[in-house]
C-alpha cells in the first residue's frame, strides 16, 4: 500500500533507501506508530529524514500522498486500505484507539456545575497528591 508513498517521497528530493524503507516498514510490523497518523507520521520522519534540511520536502511528500490521495478521493488509493482500517479511521473509539475529542458523556453533573476556577482548583488537588505515573487512571 505504501509504495507509491516511497515514489512520492522520492519525487519530492528525498533520497530513500530501500534499507530505511524496510526499516520504516519494520518499525510499523512492532507497532512503533501507537496506532495513530501523528504516530505514523512521526515514526516517518524519525526514521526517513536524515537532516532537517528534509523535513520541508518530507512534509510535502506525506500531504501530498495522504491528504490528497486518501482525503479528497482518489478511488484507487482508498481501494488499497482495507474496510477494517477505514473503519477504524472513522471511528478509533470502538476499536481501542485513542479519541482526542470529549463528548457530552465526558462530564459529569458536578463538573457542569463548577466553575473553570473551581475546576482549576480541583485539578491541582489531584495533581498534588499523584505520587506515580497513572497513565489516564489505570
Amino acid at each position: 500500500m505504501f509504495n507509491q508513498f516511497l515514489y512520492e517521497l522520492r519525487a519530492q528530493g528525498m533520497e530513500v533507501s530501500t534499507t530505511e524503507w524496510l526499516t520504516l516498514m519494520e518499525g510499523l510490523q512492532m507497532g512503533l506508530h501507537g496506532a495513530t497518523v501523528s504516530g505514523f507520521y512521526n515514526l516517518c520522519r524519525a526514521v526517513l529524514c536524515k537532516s532537517e534540511s528534509d523535513y520541508d520536502n518530507f512534509q510535502q511528500a506525506f500531504t501530498t500522498y495522504f491528504q490528497d490521495g486518501i482525503v479528497y478521493g482518489d478511488q484507487a488509493l482508498r481501494d488499497q486500505i482495507s474496510d477494517q482500517i477505514m473503519e477504524w479511521v472513522n471511528d478509533p473509539g470502538r476499536h481501542g484507539g485513542r479519541i482526542l475529542r470529549k463528548n457530552a458523556d465526558d462530564i459529569t453533573e458536578e463538573m457542569k456545575n463548577l466553575t473553570r476556577e473551581q475546576i482549576e482548583e480541583k485539578f491541582r488537588r489531584r495533581l498534588s497528591r499523584q505520587q506515580k505515573e497513572h497513565n489516564g487512571g489505570v
